[in-house]
């Protein structure tokens, strides 16, 4: 019996990303509305370069999808020769879709009640396929507002219905071929849009500018697959006897790196 792959950390991440993402969302990002209520300039200033950073929190889920998902491939893989794709794929829909299908369903009840809201066939039947992140590429962020935060749903589940046929297939050499292919390919996909002078949610939702996250999490599960606990390993073959403290240690200053590295990104 194989180990369970399981890191508390990585629950402890996405923990700091919901309220990245939630921040980003629901508290005001203008340094106006603090200082109205004496709050002082930097601190102002703090505040709002902490929720536009929140922003970025939805490409560090990416790459923690992408990072699991591949990494569950690459032990099942190992453990049975192949993949169990049935399983795998019920899996996905058992965690998944009941709540997505139950979001669509909401807003389309929304929608009769709320005439300000109306989903539309179109939306509807985009997001019921999974593309919904498409149709807001191309008509821009639907008027039932309810559903717009399932294009992410549906661009994750574009990368699970096609990726685990691709690690059936693929040697983690091929993986780490591909998972490059795919960041040379983000990048020009948002350099050509951008040279056509299209910004804003054409690239924010296009799924071929978002695979740099996913290439990111595949790369990190096929170079480090197979040594998963080699942090553990090294702790006791060392002789150090803190390896809670130094898995606590070592989340605290991923935060901190992210949140400098936000923060760079937001002055450059």
């Amino acid at each position: 019996m194989q180990e369970r792959f399981y890191f508390p950390e990585l629950d402890s991440i996405r923990f700091f990303l919901f309220w990245g993402v939630w921040g980003y969302h629901a508290l005001p990002r203008q340094e106006n509305v603090y200082t109205e209520h004496h709050v002082p300039a930097a601190f102002a200033s703090l505040i709002t370069s902490i929720l536009k950073a929140g922003m970025a929190s939805l490409d560090v889920f990416f790459i923690l999808s992408a990072f699991l998902i591949t990494e569950l491939l690459l032990r099942e893989k190992e453990l049975r020769g192949v993949p169990d794709l049935k399983a795998f794929y019920i899996r996905r829909l058992l965690r998944i879709w009941p709540l997505y299908f139950f979001m669509i369903a909401l807003a389309g009840l929304v929608s009769i009640f709320d005439r300000s809201q109306p989903l539309g066939w179109a939306y509807a039947l985009s997001f019921l396929l999974f593309a919904g992140n498409w149709i807001m590429v191309f008509r821009g962020f639907p008027r039932a507002e309810i559903i717009g935060p399932l294009w992410s749903v549906s661009f994750e589940e574009q990368f699970y219905l096609l990726w685990p046929l691709v690690v059936r297939r693929a040697s983690k050499r091929n993986l780490i071929q591909i998972a490059t292919g795919l960041l040379v390919l983000a990048a020009l996909a948002r350099l050509i849009l951008l040279l056509k002078h299209t910004g804003g949610q054409p690239i924010w939702y296009n799924s071929f500018a978002r695979l740099d996250s996913i290439a990111c999490g595949i790369l990190l599960a096929a170079i480090f697959h197979g040594r998963s606990d080699s942090p553990r390993r090294a702790c006791h073959e060392a002789g150090v006897a803190f390896w809670p403290e130094f898995r606590r240690g070592l989340l605290l200053a991923s935060v901190a790196a992210c949140l400098i590295l936000y923060q760079h990104c937001l002055e450059a």
